[in-house]
């Protein structure tokens, strides 16, 4: 304990980062925690941040009792984490309550293995706010729906929120094979938001997207995902509501069962003026020729553009698409084309449109498909 009055002491006027782990209540955590309040209880109104690291809900509860109304005015930073339940999906978290701390100037908040009051005035001012535990991705839709929407009503500032814990997610959840059902609702709108990351599970994320509408979003993860992916029956969602203008990256795949939602492809990439990155998967090419014409002069910082497990690829609207972002002007050309599926044409065909493809994209990548290619080797070697 002398060496940490000396370092308070060193510190001066300085602002304080304050870590508390499990090594103070191993014997007499009573006492302990007096005896480090009794050091950096007086020191309050300097502290810039106060980790609690991996501790049990019991003692968390004991520092946290210590802190009860007092303020702290400079605090910016509060993390707290649960030694035993951080990651567990079959624990419900357990609840701090209101967290009754004085710290206006509170802007990131992470709890993990816990949960804390979210009407408490603490939150009103936050940019981040990360909440781990596991049974928060076992949530149902509606239960999903009321935490976001409850989370940002009460935190208008709010720049990032992350909900789940992504790093015990490890395979991608499988795709929806029917749309959710539909729901007439005015979505939600924040107009803060910036990056959010959303572990649930069960369709939970299908099913809520057409509730929301986050105008500044640059980036959207969900559970498993780097990336937005959104099947075709949320193209309509996109045209209505134009959830995601800032939106930076996402997937889109088509729905080889009903291809009528399909055909909403072009009008649904009119609301995607800031992609820098985009995935187009599972769609008969053949049957969205205009969206991928009309991605010559439309999402203008596109730099990315990827299709893949499509049917129906044409090689002359792949160059149609790159030549025409080349010469329109305001638009960004193409840094990487990749496009694998089963693409038309010989395989002369193929090697010359990459040649051509080569001189104007940076990196380029035809694949087709194996079954493809087998049939294309066996009609050439059978002709006479």
């Amino acid at each position: 304990m002398e060496r940490y009055a000396t370092w308070v002491q060193r510190s001066k006027a300085g602002r304080l980062d304050i870590s508390i782990n499990d090594k103070p209540f191993e014997d007499s955590p009573v006492e302990n925690i007096e005896a480090i309040m009794e050091l950096i209880g007086p020191q309050m109104e300097r502290w810039r941040s106060l980790q609690i690291d991996k501790v049990s809900f019991q003692n968390i509860c004991i520092v946290l009792d210590h802190f009860k109304d007092c303020s702290l005015p400079q605090l910016e930073i509060l993390r707290i984490v649960e030694s035993s339940r951080e990651f567990h999906r079959n624990l419900p978290p357990r609840s701090l309550g209101e967290l009754a701390l004085d710290a206006p100037q509170l802007k990131e908040v992470e709890l993990a293995g816990v949960v804390a009051d979210f009407d408490s005035t603490l939150f009103h001012n936050l940019h981040v706010l990360r909440l781990k535990d596991g049974s928060l991705t076992e949530l149902t839709l509606p239960a999903a729906k009321d935490l976001i929407h409850k989370l940002l009503r009460k935190s208008p500032h709010l720049k990032q929120l992350r909900i789940g814990d992504l790093r015990s997610l490890i395979t991608p959840l499988p795709l929806a094979t029917q749309p959710p059902p539909l729901v007439n609702e005015e979505p939600f709108s924040h107009p803060s938001l910036l990056d959010l990351t959303l572990g649930f599970r069960n369709g939970v994320l299908d099913a809520l997207i057409p509730s929301i509408k986050f105008p500044a979003l640059r980036s959207f993860r969900s559970a498993r995902r780097p990336r937005l992916m959104l099947k075709s029956w949320h193209l309509t969602v996109l045209i209505r509501n134009s959830p995601f203008h800032s939106l930076e990256e996402i997937q889109l795949a088509g729905n080889s069962g009903d291809r009528q939602h399909d055909r909403y492809l072009a009008e649904a990439l009119t609301t995607l003026p800031s992609l820098t990155w985009l995935q187009l998967e599972y769609f008969n090419i053949s049957q969205v020729t205009d969206a991928i014409l009309a991605l010559g002069h439309l999402c203008p910082r596109l730099q990315a553009l990827r299709i893949v497990w499509c049917t129906g690829v044409d090689l002359n609207l792949v160059r149609s698409l790159v030549n025409m972002r080349l010469g329109a002007q305001g638009i960004t050309k193409l840094r990487e084309l990749i496009v694998r599926g089963r693409i038309g044409g010989a395989s002369k065909e193929l090697s010359a449109t990459k040649t051509w493809l080569e001189e104007r994209v940076e990196r380029v990548t035809l694949e087709t498909d194996p079954l493809e290619t087998a049939h294309r080797s066996l009609m050439l070697f059978l002709e006479p």
